[in-house]
């Protein structure tokens, strides 16, 4: 818990001086429901991956991003099984995907 607090504040620090007031209230109030949400909902064992900065199949999407941010890029399809997401983070040969069903982690590539 502390970690994502610490992670959370970081984040906050580094882009501060690019917002105006009210955008950085609702990031600040976003990333605050986020935690809570992990808080109350999360298992045990997501809660321990979080702070480690780790992510496992089954995770929904706001775990995920609290675990280890958010993707520089999204592509999205939707069809009559749902939607699928894949996510990316990093750049070059430093690329890590991952995927979704209706937000939550089915599978990633590293």
């Amino acid at each position: 818990m502390k970690k994502i607090l610490i992670t959370i504040c970081l984040l906050t620090f580094l882009t501060i001086g690019c917002d105006t007031p009210e955008q950085r209230q609702a990031r600040y109030k976003l990333k605050q429901e986020m935690l809570d949400y992990v808080t109350q909902y999360s298992t045990e064992k997501n809660k321990q991956l979080i702070r480690e900065g780790k992510i496992a199949i089954g995770m929904n999407a706001v775990e995920v991003i609290v675990s280890i941010g958010n993707p520089r890029d999204k592509n999205k399809s939707t069809g009559v099984w749902g939607e699928h997401e894949q996510w990316i983070y990093g750049y070059g040969t430093d690329r890590r995907y991952l995927y979704f069903e209706n937000k939550i982690l089915t599978s990633w590539q590293d």
